[in-house]
């Protein structure tokens, strides 16, 4: 699915209350609107990615085209949708 990339968050440590380690990663993207009579423009979304694809987004420039891969993962009980794979444009803009 075609994006356009708008930045990600991290957040990683111990939880307090069962010590045990987390590391949540979001993935926030503009996705174009169903063209109509009444929609215009881009909604803004975020998805939940593994850490692995963290370096990949690193220096990319906010507004780049991006290809998301996306699977099916469970959580807390509920069918979720998580980012696979991530593929940059062939116009990617690195950030200095």
């Amino acid at each position: 699915m075609k994006a356009t990339y708008l930045g990600f968050t991290r957040s990683a440590g111990i939880s307090k209350k069962t010590n045990k380690p987390y590391d949540i990663c979001k993935l926030f993207a503009a996705l174009p609107l169903a063209p109509g009579p009444e929609t215009q423009g881009s909604q803004g979304t975020e998805y939940q990615m593994e850490p692995s694809l963290m370096p990949k987004l690193h220096g990319v420039a906010v507004g780049t085209e991006i290809e998301l891969e996306m699977h099916t993962v469970m959580r807390y009980g509920e069918q979720q949708q998580q980012i696979a794979s991530i593929t940059l444009g062939p116009m990617a803009r690195k950030t200095v």
